[in-house]
C-alpha cells in the first residue's frame, strides 16, 4: 500500500528503507498512534509511523515504562491518558486495501477490506 499511496501522503520512497515501506505500508491498514490527551502530541509506539503522522517515535513495547510518562503505554491508554488512532481513520488514504477473489473485479468499484477483530 505504501507505493500506491506515498505521493499524496508526502513520502519519498526513495529516501525510506525497505523496511519502513513495509512498516508503512502495514500501518496504512492496521497502525494506531496515540494523541496525549494532555497535549495533543502524536506519538508513534513499537511501530516508526512518524513519516505518516508526525510526533515522536518510542521504540518499546507496550508493556514497557515510557520514562518521560513514568508508565506504560498499555497503563496510560487504561487511564485515558493516551487515546488510540487508527491511521486509516487519521489520514486520507486514497487506494485503502481493496481485495477481492473475482478475476474480473474493478478496483474503483470494490468497497474498503474490512477486518473482523472478533473471528
Amino acid at each position: 500500500m505504501a507505493p500506491l499511496n506515498a505521493e499524496a501522503l508526502g513520502i519519498d520512497l526513495e529516501r525510506i528503507t525497505d523496511k519502513q515501506r513495509e512498516t508503512l505500508g502495514i500501518g496504512l491498514r492496521v497502525g494506531s498512534a496515540f494523541k496525549v490527551e494532555a497535549t495533543g502530541e502524536i506519538l508513534s509506539i513499537f511501530f516508526d509511523f512518524t513519516k505518516l503522522v508526525g510526533g515522536r517515535y518510542f521504540p518499546i513495547s507496550f508493556d514497557q515504562i515510557i520514562p518521560e510518562f513514568g508508565a506504560t503505554a498499555n497503563d496510560l491508554v487504561e487511564t485515558g491518558k493516551l487515546t488510540e488512532i487508527d491511521l486509516s481513520d487519521y489520514l486520507d488514504i486514497p487506494y485503502p486495501l481493496k481485495l477481492s477473489a473475482s478475476p474480473g473485479a474493478v478496483y474503483e468499484d470494490l468497497p474498503v477490506s474490512q477486518i473482523d477483530y472478533n473471528h
